[in-house]
């Protein structure tokens, strides 16, 4: 089970950069808080909500890698379409080697 965690401290006059994954973290620059939720929308919604409730940042920017983890798959892409879904565990378990409970 992924931990929520907290990298930096949140202020007003700062973003608050958001990811699902440890993963997606370690590539990020730590000038700015980062914000690990776990995967899946309903703990993302849960997490953020927690925080913000607590100490609002200047702005959120939510990051990630839509299930994207795997060589060769890098740089910026714009999304065109989205679909309803939570996150396959099976999916996960195979790129980190844990299982998060769907």
């Amino acid at each position: 089970m992924v931990a929520m965690e907290l990298r930096g401290t949140v202020s007003r006059d700062t973003p608050l950069l958001v990811v699902a994954m440890h993963e997606e973290a370690v590539h990020l620059r730590t000038e700015v808080p980062v914000l690990v939720t776990g995967p899946g929308k309903v703990r993302a919604a849960t997490t953020v909500a927690a925080l913000l409730a607590v100490t609002p940042p200047a702005y959120v920017v939510n990051l990630g890698t839509a299930g994207g983890l795997r060589a060769g798959l890098d740089g910026v892409h714009e999304i065109g379409t989205v679909l309803q879904h939570d996150f396959d565990d099976e999916g996960l378990f195979e790129l980190t080697g844990r299982h998060f409970g769907a």
